[in-house]
């Protein structure tokens, strides 16, 4: 299969799955959701309650969840083949968004100076989008997933 085969197979995961889709889109969210809120818990403790810097405090929640966070997307989202090149992926996916929500946190902070627990709200709406599109094109695109 040729790489532009490959390219058209995981975007008709976006335009054929239909309803298929959307409940994946929902058990994303849900899985989503839990992400989140242990996340943001993990944030708050590292943050508020240990005393880390906002951007420390981001960082540690990633190295404490990642392994969890893909598990849970790994089994219940895509229900996909577990693999170290998929775990990779991931990996490397969460660090993009690791970075580009740690910027945009920043920003939040030290630019329009809002909470840090306010701005990391804030972060997650780009973040989830970002996450879960580029999930399901790429990191578990090509991993053996089913369609339910």
């Amino acid at each position: 299969m040729t790489s532009k085969d490959m390219a058209a197979q995981r975007f008709g995961k976006l335009e054929g799955d239909g309803l298929l889709g959307l409940r994946r889109f929902a058990r994303f969210l849900m899985v989503g959701l839990a992400n989140a809120v242990a996340g943001f818990l993990l944030f708050v403790f590292f943050f508020s309650g240990l005393g880390f810097h906002y951007l420390v405090a981001n960082v540690l929640v990633f190295v404490t969840w990642a392994w969890f966070g893909f598990e849970l997307q790994r089994r219940w989202t895509f229900i996909a083949t577990a693999t170290i090149v998929a775990f990779g992926k991931y990996l490397v996916n969460q660090i993009a968004f690791l970075g580009l929500g740690s910027a945009l946190l920043w920003t939040l902070v030290e630019a329009f100076t809002l909470r840090a627990e306010f701005a990391y709200l804030l972060t997650l709406g780009l973040v989830t989008a970002g996450i879960y599109l580029s999930s399901l094109l790429w990191v578990f695109g090509g991993t053996g997933s089913s369609h339910e």
